[in-house]
């Protein structure tokens, strides 16, 4: 009688035993299932949350200036319009040309508005959003922070593979393909471009091509915009302060007569 009892106790520590067991496989499986698993995380333009693609600018232009990205960051103030930020030079050049000083635009979207209906040219980026995947949430998030919002550089919006501390990032930009409608469409005669020619070469080669892509690739979108019966500018200079800098002494007059050209001032 006693054996049988202890046979029993036996038998039920056993199958304790095997539950614990079992139980501590299935959540390491669980977390290594978790930790294959890429978080995505979309970043919008501005854009397309402020409504910054006014149809009676776009219908007027005569100049089409497209440029890359700017993100959106739910957790700031942003800036009020393309190339608004107080480091970007492109504004300032405006100002310039006009005969103001160089604030004269500076968190005054009417004044921008004003010049764009008057010197018949308007603004619009090639990126529409930009999703960033990883399987760190945490890190994806101090990525984001850390290069997209507050280090912004075309070349690490135009990067598709990255590593940031032991995990892997990868990014695919969305394109704005309503670029294409707004020729066809309106009285555009002009486009050019603020991404410099290591992103768009002078003979329209651009970096990253993307061409696995098709349609949705960087390549196929440059060649739509080129394909229309308009003067497209090869020729590019970037208003960064990072390009200005770069540029030397020299490169706020190149920048100058560049705009004060396709603007017809």
């Amino acid at each position: 009688m006693k054996n049988n009892y202890y046979r029993l106790i036996l038998n039920k520590l056993n199958i304790f035993s095997f539950l614990t067991y079992f139980k501590t496989k299935l959540i390491n499986i669980v977390e290594l299932s978790l930790l294959k698993i890429e978080m995505i995380k979309t970043i919008d333009h501005i854009a397309l949350i402020k409504k910054w693609e006014i149809p009676e600018v776009l219908k007027n232009a005569n100049t089409i200036i497209l440029g890359s990205f700017n993100p959106y960051n739910p957790e700031k103030e942003n800036t009020d319009y393309y190339y608004g930020r107080n480091s970007n030079f492109l504004w300032k050049t405006i100002a310039s040309i006009i005969g103001k000083n160089e604030d004269f635009f500076q968190d005054n979207f009417d004044r921008k508005y004003e010049v764009m209906v008057d010197l018949k040219f308007g603004f619009m980026d090639i990126i529409d959003s930009i999703e960033i995947s990883g399987n760190n949430s945490d890190e994806l998030d101090e990525y984001i922070r850390q290069n997209i919002f507050t280090n912004f550089l075309d070349q690490k919006i135009f990067t598709s593979k990255t590593k940031f501390n032991e995990t892997v990032i990868r990014l695919k930009r969305n394109y704005n393909h309503r670029i294409n409608d707004v020729i066809k469409s309106n009285c555009v005669t002009k486009i050019i471009h603020t991404m410099g020619n290591s992103r768009i070469s002078l003979d329209l080669k651009t970096t990253p091509k993307e061409s696995n892509l098709g349609k949705n690739g960087f390549q196929y979108l440059i060649n739509s915009i080129s394909s229309h019966h308009i003067e497209f500018d090869f020729t590019s200079y970037s208003p960064s302060g990072y390009a200005t800098r770069k540029g030397g002494n020299e490169y706020p007059k190149i920048l100058k007569n560049w705009l004060t050209k396709n603007l017809s001032v």
